[in-house]
C-alpha cells in the first residue's frame, strides 16, 4: 500500500492504478489531516484509519478487488463530489468508531452493498445505486441523510440490523425502484435530517 501519515498535507491530481487482483491501496493513518483532490484511484482502494481526518475532493474511485473506501479506528472522513463504483466488495465501509460524511456522492454498481456501516454515516445528496445488495445497510451504527436518492438496489434502499442503530432519514431523500423495498428494520423519518458528521 501507499501510506500518508503526514499531519498536514495536500495529494492532488494523484493517478493510481493497479491490477484489480492485487488488491492495492492508498492508506491515510494517523492524525492526518491530508486534502485528497482530482485523484484517480482505478483498481485502487482508500483507507482512512487511526485518527486520521482527511477531506476527499472531486475523486473517482473505483473497480478495486476490495472496499472502496473504508474507515476505521476513530477515523473521520468528509467526502464531496466523489464516485465510488464498481468495486468487488462495499462501495464504503465504516467501522467501529469511524465516522464518515458523504456529500454529492455516487455509490453504485458494487458487488455488495453500497454502504456498509458499523460507525456512523451521513449523506447529503449522494445517489446509491444499482449496488448488488441493500444501498445502504446500518448494523450498530448512525445514519442521517438528506436530499438522496437510493434506487435500483439488489436487495433494500436500506437495512437496518443490529441492537443500538439509529437512522434518521429527511422526507427529502428518494428511496425507489430497489427489489425489496425501501427499508427493513426500524428508521425515523422526519422533515428536515440534520447530518451529525458534517
Amino acid at each position: 500500500p501507499v501510506r500518508c501519515s503526514a499531519e498536514y498535507g495536500r495529494i492532488s491530481r494523484l493517478t493510481l492504478s493497479g491490477p484489480v487482483s492485487d488488491g492495492i491501496s492508498l492508506v491515510v493513518e494517523a492524525r492526518c489531516k491530508m486534502l485528497i483532490e482530482d485523484c484517480e484511484l482505478d483498481g485502487v482502494s482508500l483507507a482512512v484509519s487511526d485518527n486520521a481526518d482527511p477531506l476527499v475532493r472531486n475523486c473517482r474511485i473505483v473497480n478495486s478487488s476490495m472496499h472502496g473506501l473504508r474507515l476505521g479506528g476513530q477515523a473521520k472522513a468528509r467526502v464531496h463530489s466523489c464516485n465510488v463504483s464498481g468495486h468487488a466488495k462495499n462501495g464504503v465501509r465504516v467501522d467501529g468508531s469511524a465516522s464518515c460524511l458523504l456529500a454529492s456522492c455516487g455509490i453504485r454498481s458494487n458487488q455488495a452493498c453500497g454502504i456498509h456501516s458499523e460507525g456512523g454515516i451521513s449523506l447529503e445528496s449522494c445517489e446509491v445505486s444499482k449496488n448488488k445488495l441493500a444501498g445502504v445497510l446500518i448494523f450498530q451504527g448512525r445514519m442521517s441523510a438528506v436530499t438522496s436518492q437510493i434506487h435500483s438496489n439488489g436487495t433494500y434502499a436500506v437495512e437496518v440490523a443490529g441492537e443500538s442503530t439509529e437512522v434518521e432519514l429527511a422526507e427529502s431523500c428518494k428511496l425507489y425502484s430497489n427489489a425489496c423495498g425501501a427499508v427493513a428494520g426500524e428508521c425515523t423519518w422526519s422533515k428536515a435530517a440534520t447530518p451529525e458528521f458534517s
